[in-house]
């Protein structure tokens, strides 16, 4: 249309200068757009781990879904809540403090006077002196044998165990000083102070987190909406001196700035539109379900 114009002499020879110019711009942002998309599935692929002889390295990767676009709605307390319940460092934390307080326990127990009750019971009888030949016998023997020293009946007590010794007795231990129990009892004890500091400080990190995240997700969709406005209106803006410019009444480097301004919003819509996918995951990242949110769950013996 410019060369058109410029052979009638409605328009001057730089016009088609600025056309040619704006068409090489174009080309340069769409050799860099595909060059971005190719960096990016590579990088796709190493996230997933594909091996080097796979031929997936080959083909072109291709996204099955949409991002969202709609509004999701989002309970604060529900998902601090269940921040603090799931996220990993959370039961880490727990964990060690409850291995702290067994070890303040001990420590203290260490520490203290000890009293111990002993008990023992066993069984008993008199010792068997001697076994000869005699006219004494043991009936149901076979051989005829004869206990000397008085000991017969004291040989048939042993199998029924009818003899027993017993003891019972208390001790009772006060430690002198016991300096080096009371240290280790004040080191246990100031160990699970610690410790509940710890959860403590965790807890707030976590609360802190999953507010940033709603927040992100908040703002995020108020993005996506300005950015679908602003591509409207650049639209608008654009066909409106698209008319003037067939009319006669604008230039093409006005068209130009126009549409430039239309592409900019467009691609601001779509980085909205990222960002805002990215702080939803991110958001289930931070209350710890973000497997959980894929349909997805770690095996049992993922840990051995």
């Amino acid at each position: 249309m410019n060369k058109k114009k410029v052979e009638v002499g409605t328009l001057a020879p730089i016009e088609i200068t600025q056309a040619e110019a704006n068409v090489a711009s174009n080309v340069e942002l769409t050799i860099r757009g595909k060059e971005g998309v190719l960096n990016a599935e590579d990088n796709l692929r190493r996230l997933l781990a594909i091996p080097k002889d796979d031929p997936i390295w080959t083909r072109t990767i291709v996204p099955t879904e949409e991002p969202v676009q709609e509004p999701r709605t989002v309970e604060l307390d529900a998902a601090i809540a269940k921040a603090i319940e799931a996220r990993p460092e959370m039961l880490e934390a727990r964990a060690a403090l409850e291995n702290s307080a067994l070890s303040e326990r001990a420590a203290r127990n260490a520490s203290r006077h000890q009293l111990d009750l002993t008990a023992g019971l066993t069984p008993s009888g008199n010792n068997l002196i001697d076994v000869l030949p005699g006219p004494d016998t043991i009936p149901g023997t076979g051989d005829d044998v004869v206990m000397t020293g008085g000991l017969g009946e004291s040989f048939k007590e042993i199998p029924k165990f009818n003899n027993y010794s017993w003891s019972l007795g208390l001790s009772y231990a006060v430690p002198i000083a016991n300096r080096a129990a009371k240290a280790n009892y004040a080191i246990a004890r100031i160990g699970r102070e610690k410790q509940e500091l710890s959860v403590q400080n965790t807890e707030y990190l976590i609360r802190v987190d999953v507010r940033t995240a709603v927040r992100a997700v908040e703002s995020g969709y108020e993005r996506v909406t300005a950015a679908r406005k602003n591509v409207e209106l650049q639209t608008k803006k654009l066909e409106a001196e698209q008319k003037k410019f067939d009319n006669g009444m604008s230039t093409s480097f006005e068209v130009f700035t126009f549409q430039t301004d239309l592409r900019n919003a467009q691609l601001s819509l779509i980085q909205a539109l990222l960002d805002y996918n990215k702080s939803l995951a991110d958001l289930e990242r931070a209350k710890g379900t973000l497997l959980e949110s894929q349909g997805l769950k770690l095996a049992d013996n993922a840990g051995r």
